[in-house]
């Protein structure tokens, strides 16, 4: 007849111990997964902090570049109207002085007509003169 089976040749104790040991590894291998992923956490918040003071210091460092490039910018725009106007001033002084100059005439001008005048009047040309103002006019 057959032999009755047992539990023992089902279940060998070794299976089980073999089983329990595995699970023992794989447990010390999720604790140091566990540990890795603590560090990586740690490390990632101290990099999240440094870069958030580099994005700060990004960020001062481009409002910086913009400021600069704005004030360039307004400099340009200030050295073209002290252009435009240092032209118009020597444009202005050139019509100034033409005009000063055209007056300066016209004094020596009206000046010589009343010494002539006056001369005159005084006696002191003679009718050669006369004659010859007369001609030249």
């Amino acid at each position: 007849m057959a032999e009755k089976i047992k539990e023992s040749d089902i279940f060998s104790g070794d299976l089980t111990a073999k089983a329990i040991k595995e699970f023992e590894a794989l447990i010390k291998v999720l604790e140091r997964l566990e540990e890795q992923q603590k560090e990586i956490l740690k490390n990632s918040s101290e990099s999240i902090k440094v870069n958030a003071k580099e994005y700060d210091q990004v960020k001062k460092n481009t409002k910086a570049i913009n400021d600069q490039e704005k004030a360039e910018q307004e400099l340009t725009a200030t050295e073209k109207e002290r252009i435009k106007l240092q032209e118009k001033l020597v444009q202005l002084n050139s019509q100034q002085y033409k005009e000063n100059v055209k007056l300066r005439t016209q004094i020596q001008e009206q000046n010589k007509a009343l010494r002539e005048e006056a001369r005159e009047e005084l006696g002191l040309t003679d009718a050669y003169q006369k004659r010859s103002k007369r001609l030249m006019n």
